[in-house]
């Protein structure tokens, strides 16, 4: 008798005699024959035995004998649940809480992968529930972070810091950090804070990578960069994103230890592939300035690319000055365009940016109009280019109704910020000839304030109002001086002035 015919021979025996010896055969022949021993469990499930429900549930969800499926583990362990498992229920209800379809639950031969998936937390809630007041652990964690987090309709703090007692009480990690945090929210005395500390640290001491997270953001705040950095290592090395973010930018920062560059950029990495776009975008900041290494601008805008691709409006914007300028990438335009537009939304500077985009129109189509409305938003957020491009928008008209006035409180604000371009352009406006009042001795201090900062034009409008006398004492010697800085500087008109000057000054003498 062959081996096939011989387990056809046994299930049919085990099966003629009950359904939990089927079981306990398939559980024989586990070992070397798998597949074979899920056939077994699945065949005396369908005969009503729970128990091999829920393991064929478990070969399922763990891929013994077949591919790992947790989708086709979940009608397995809804027939050991509705029997009253207190486990195929836990199971269960994890499924939901991770996304499970409702139809996977229908007992089919397939269940169709491309299926809608969506968290259900009440059928989690109904299943976790059964299993919590069974006495299991980690349902009754589910069910304190269910009535924490899920849906306003669910929550109820008050019953999910009691689950999570229950379930700290029997010393699960999981529901030890819950029942910390719980505590936390309400902690209004010293006692209920160390209460909560002691549970999160004994949540830490049992490997749970997210009491180190917490752990080490706390102890970051306080001051406590060291044992930040240690929690961080443990949580970043079993894997969590946000903890290899934090650890990556301690090593390259030289915070709570050593500085270690490569270390550093090695668990960004790690984080940024794991989806931090946070992380994608330092490492694009980084390879673009060197540091030890030479620029990298290549691989600088891949990073950045990535940080864009998933929501990082920095790394966003600065992937477009990438592609605005070649750096990297082939340069493009209408890319730069598309990739300000989305980091505009949170990036003053992308704001900006897109507003000059569209007001030359380089890779859209050119719209003054929409270009006022986005410098305007970035001159509101304070960034005194914007005010500048939105001065000169107003000035002349451009993209909105022309309005001297406000142009000339825009180049004021940016002049006080320290914007050499709107120092001269407030002089200019003050000088006369742009509707509003005429104020020489005005015009003469923004003019000096800018060419003090290498203005050209400012230092020729100044040297002018100096050698005549406007807007203060006239003063030829200082006249001189800023006529030399203006030519100096590239202006032709100020060599003229300047000989002018010397035939006054010599005049006098």
């Amino acid at each position: 008798m062959g081996l096939g015919a011989l387990i056809t021979w046994l299930i049919e025996r085990a099966l003629a005699v009950s359904p939990a010896r089927t079981r306990a055969l398939a559980w024989r022949l586990q070992a070397h024959s798998p597949a074979h021993a899920l056939r077994l469990l699945t065949l005396a499930a369908k005969a009503g035995d729970a128990e091999a429900a829920f393991d064929a549930g478990e070969c399922y969800l763990n891929g013994t004998g077949t591919l790992r499926h947790p989708v086709q583990a979940a009608p397995w362990y809804y027939r050991a649940a509705q029997a009253g498992h207190a486990m195929a229920q836990s199971r269960l209800a994890g499924l939901f809480l991770g996304g499970l379809p409702t139809e996977a639950v229908e007992d089919k031969l397939f269940i169709a992968t491309q299926t809608t998936s969506y968290i259900d937390y009440a059928a989690a809630l109904h299943w976790a529930r059964l299993a919590a007041q069974a006495g299991l652990a980690e349902a009754q964690g589910m069910m304190g972070y269910i009535l924490t987090s899920g849906p306003a309709a669910l929550r109820d703090l008050t019953s999910a810091e009691t689950w999570y007692e229950k379930s700290a009480a029997q010393n699960h990690p999981p529901g030890r950090l819950g029942y910390g945090l719980a505590l936390l929210l309400r902690a209004d005395r010293e006692e209920i804070f160390a209460a909560a500390n002691e549970q999160i640290h004994r949540a830490a001491a049992a490997g749970l990578p997210a009491a180190h997270l917490l752990l080490g953001l706390e102890a970051e705040r306080g001051g406590g960069e060291a044992r930040a950095r240690y929690h961080y290592k443990d949580a970043a090395e079993a894997g969590l994103v946000a903890a290899q973010a934090r650890l990556g930018l301690m090593l390259r920062e030289g915070r709570g230890g050593p500085v270690d560059l490569v270390d550093g950029e090695t668990w960004l990495r790690r984080a940024a592939l794991g989806g931090d776009a946070a992380s994608a975008a330092r490492l694009g900041e980084i390879y673009a300035a060197g540091g030890d290494w030479r620029p990298n601008h290549i691989e600088a805008a891949q990073w950045l690319e990535l940080a864009a691709a998933n929501g990082e409006p920095v790394g966003a914007f600065n992937y477009a000055v990438c592609l605005a300028e070649g750096i990297g990438v082939p340069r493009d335009e209408a890319g730069a365009a598309r990739w300000l537009k989305t980091a505009a939304e949170g990036v003053v500077n992308a704001q900006y940016w897109y507003g000059r985009m569209l007001a030359e129109g380089r890779g859209v189509k050119q719209d003054a109009q929409q270009a006022v409305l986005w410098f305007r938003r970035a001159a509101e957020s304070g960034l005194s280019e914007a005010q500048v491009s939105l001065a000169e928008c107003c000035l002349n008209g451009r993209g909105t109704e022309r309005d001297p006035a406000e142009a000339l409180g825009l180049f004021q604000r940016a002049a006080e910020a320290g914007h050499a371009g709107a120092m001269f352009g407030a002089g200019a406006m003050l000088a006369g000839g742009h509707d509003v009042a005429t104020d020489a001795e005005s015009a003469r201090h923004w003019f000096g304030q800018a060419a003090a900062r290498g203005h050209k034009y400012a230092a020729l409008m100044l040297a002018r109002y100096c050698a005549h006398g406007r807007g203060g004492a006239q003063d030829l010697a200082l006249a001189r001086r800023w006529y030399v800085q203006a030519a100096a500087l590239g202006v032709k008109e100020a060599l003229a002035e300047l000989a002018g000057l010397e035939t006054v000054e010599a005049e006098i003498r």
